[in-house]
């Protein structure tokens, strides 16, 4: 019990250390796939002045769990951590929405993999705006679910630690956020529903 403590300690400072350089690296054509599948095309809806409404939309919409909310556009990683930047109910509210949307997300995501249903139509531009073509539906497969076991691991541990970080460091916001949080966790309850029937 003692090393599985200390390994995800570890772990997380490690994540935490690569999520902190200030380098922008470029999405690679698979973070293309998920953002057109998350956002329909869309690639502004995920930045956000306000942090709520950024917690929700990630969480119910994009596969690829975010320590960091991006800056101006989906391509800016130069940002602030999640745990820092939201109030607790605000990091509690993400960390949950990602984890009870998750099994639409990853629908969604494979359905895209294997051109079924909506998504197409997108692929084929992805495709062709990118000058390259996408691995097989197998191996994109096999990197969703890879990519959703990690983030879900790691919403449950920043549940907890996420929430924590956010009530220290902003306590009048964890308080004026409860409410709001509330409501919106009942919203994200109905969207993990209707997100497996129409995105």
């Amino acid at each position: 019990m003692r090393i599985s403590i200390k390994f995800i300690f570890v772990a997380m400072i490690l994540l935490s250390l690569s999520a902190c350089g200030d380098k922008i690296k470029p999405l690679s054509l698979y973070e293309y796939k998920m953002s057109a599948v998350a956002l329909s095309g869309d690639t502004t809806k995920l930045s956000s002045d306000e942090g709520r409404a950024f917690a929700f939309f990630a969480g119910e919409r994009h596969l690829k769990y975010y320590f960091k909310i991006p800056g101006d556009s989906i391509h800016d990683f130069d940002a602030d951590l999640i745990a820092e930047e939201l109030s607790g109910p605000e990091n509690f509210s993400y960390n949950v929405s990602y984890i009870l949307n998750l099994p639409a997300k990853l629908f969604r995501n494979i359905q895209a993999d294997f051109g079924m249903g909506p998504f197409k139509k997108e692929m084929d531009e992805l495709e062709a705006s990118r000058n390259q073509a996408l691995p097989g539906a197998f191996v994109l497969a096999f990197k969703d679910i890879l990519t959703a076991v990690i983030g879900f691991i790691l919403a449950l541990i920043m549940m907890v630690f996420g929430t924590i970080i956010g009530t220290i460091l902003h306590p009048i916001e964890s308080i004026t956020d409860f409410i709001p949080c509330c409501w919106g966790l009942i919203k994200t309850i109905f969207y993990a529903i209707i997100h497996l029937f129409t995105w």
